[in-house]
């Protein structure tokens, strides 16, 4: 395996802000509660609680369906109510770490490696790499699904992470280093990776140029100074609620009705999730 270091430190470069279509992730916090976030506006609805020591999640937009992992415990988790069904336990000490879907398939990070997951149960069941270097951290693919980008400690050190490229063939290279603390996961939404904090904090990333398109934000979950979010996971596959097919359905007579010589009146919508 060849590692090869691109950059010290994180360069953050903005090039432009402009209008994004809305982008949803769940995300998770350290107290267990899980969300449906928009990372256009930066609201978070509260979906339910979940078992308070999972540490990631992942989403298959495959089986739209949710999964947790944390504490050596694999779950199952309702989209709607965050209700948590047990799997099963990992064989591997410390469990999973970070998770991501790739064509239907989990795979995970643990201590320096990769593995392909059983959804059924939780277990690993065959490395992709023996050493990825990651530090068992937040794992993505980008849109291609040729590259993996994993958010690691640096080795021995628990005070500062690294970015990692793994090209899926025992290629690893070191994007950039001294990543804060606490950055806690990276995650591509709709062709675009995001980087989200502790304090909710979030923006836009490229991994290979260090640039921003100005995309930033912040969750916010109606806790003032809630400074706790873990992990977060692509929703945009996600069906919208019941109350923005209305809105569209209005949005159809209302146009039909404008069509027939009406001029109907209609508020602008608000932001929902």
């Amino acid at each position: 395996m060849t590692i090869r270091t691109l950059a010290a430190g994180l360069a953050l470069t903005t090039i432009g802000a402009g209008s994004a279509i809305a982008q949803y992730a769940f995300t998770l916090d350290w107290r267990g509660d899980l969300y449906r976030a928009n990372f256009t506006t930066g609201h978070a609805a509260f979906v339910g609680h979940v078992p308070y020591y999972i540490t990631d999640i992942a989403y298959d937009a495959t089986t739209k369906q949710l999964f947790g992992a944390g504490g050596g415990d694999f779950f199952s988790l309702d989209i709607t109510t965050g209700a948590s069904s047990y799997l099963g336990s990992s064989f591997l000490e410390n469990g999973l770490g970070g998770m991501d879907f790739l064509n239907g398939t989990l795979y995970a990070t643990y201590s320096t490696r990769i593995f392909r997951v059983d959804t059924s149960n939780g277990q690993p069941l065959d490395e992709i790499d023996a050493d990825a270097n990651n530090g068992g951290g937040s794992i993505t693919f980008d849109p291609t699904g040729t590259r993996a980008y994993m958010l690691g400690y640096e080795p021995n050190v628990f005070s500062r992470k690294n970015l990692y490229r793994e090209d899926l063939s025992g290629h690893v290279t070191i994007l950039s280093t001294g990543w804060d603390n606490s950055t806690q996961a990276i995650h591509w939404l709709d062709g675009t990776m995001y980087v989200l904090s502790q304090d909710g904090g979030y923006y836009d990333y490229d991994p290979e140029t260090g640039h921003s398109q100005g995309h930033t934000g912040k969750l916010e979950n109606g806790i003032p100074g809630f400074h706790e979010w873990r992990a977060f996971t692509s929703a945009n596959a996600v069906p919208e609620p019941s109350s923005v097919i209305a809105f569209s359905t209005l949005l159809f007579l209302a146009r039909t009705r404008r069509s027939k010589g009406a001029t109907p009146s209609m508020a602008a919508p608000k932001d929902v999730l």
